[in-house]
């Protein structure tokens, strides 16, 4: 996706790429192969989608897109950048910071980018869903394959598994403070394995820890902010008047809790030795040497 955006590559050859790669083969069911599912996050970045639209001279394509609501959509994305640290500008705020740019994300205006998806794709060409537990009774994996036309995934034989971990409060404000996006993708990948570990079996210890980020009168201005244009897609797509049905969180819900110890023992204890210690344990601080004699 991002080398047709970029321009690196036509849908010409794109085309000819993926039906050399895939026409008349077979999965490993032994079923042919009939649909190919391209996906990026970024493509929601980019105002001019006319590179990707012209695959449809090519295959008969559809576009998923779906809409989690917006408030948790901020909170995740904000979770998201210190994980992984793609940009800069954003990859070492608070989420005080992080808000004051709220701006910069445009797709989240789901009126407007439903609007550009249409004029790039076509308005037949488009799959809306809602990213919410009742609006996806047998789960995100199969709610995106029916909308895909890959067919039903009702009855998943195995439960799905949790592969986009979301570090806790404290790890994520810990990684904050990391310059991981100065570093190597291996050493990045080492590090961000380890904080993963240190933080699954240290500082959760006690349970999952919340990651509600908002207080609700903050979450009630956010969703103020994107009403309209929801109320818009809900009338339009879905014939009703709201687009995420579920409730706001309670007023009482508990919120994420970013404070690190405040004593430099206790954080070196904590966090900083179990870290070093994975790293060392799987072998990403160089060759293990054999144990000293007493």
């Amino acid at each position: 996706m991002s080398r047709l955006l970029d321009g690196d590559r036509t849908a010409k050859a794109e085309a000819q790429r993926i039906d050399a790669a895939v026409v008349g083969r077979q999965d490993e069911t032994g079923t042919e192969i009939h649909t190919i599912v391209v996906s990026d996050e970024d493509v929601c970045l980019h105002d001019d989608l006319t590179p990707i639209a012209r695959l449809a001279d090519y295959f008969d394509l559809r576009v998923v897109f779906s809409m989690r609501r917006q408030d948790l959509w901020l909170e995740s994305w904000y979770f998201q950048n210190i994980k992984w640290q793609w940009n800069e500008e954003l990859a070492h705020l608070t989420f005080s910071q992080f808000m004051a740019r709220i701006h910069q994300f445009h797709w989240i205006h789901y009126n407007d980018t439903i609007r550009k998806l249409a004029a790039a794709f076509g308005q037949d060409a488009l799959q809306l869903m809602v990213f919410e537990g009742a609006q996806m009774p047998n789960g995100p994996v199969a709610a995106f394959a029916e909308a895909a036309g890959i067919g039903s995934f009702g009855g998943l034989a195995h439960e799905a598994r949790h592969i986009n971990y979301s570090f806790s409060p404290q790890m994520t404000e810990f990684m904050r403070h990391l310059p991981l996006e100065a570093l190597s993708d291996p050493a990045r990948d080492a590090i961000m394995l380890a904080c993963e570990h240190v933080d699954d079996k240290t500082l959760r210890n006690d349970g999952r820890k919340s990651a509600l980020i908002m207080p609700l009168d903050m979450r009630r201005a956010v969703l103020d902010r994107y009403a309209a244009g929801n109320r818009a897609v809900a009338a339009e797509y879905f014939g009703r008047q709201q687009l995420f049905l579920e409730p706001l969180p309670e007023p009482d819900a508990p919120l994420a809790d970013f404070s690190l110890p405040q004593d430099p023992e206790v954080l070196l204890e904590r966090l900083v030795g179990p870290l070093l210690k994975r790293l060392h344990d799987s072998g990403n601080l160089g060759p293990r040497h054999p144990k000293r004699g007493k």
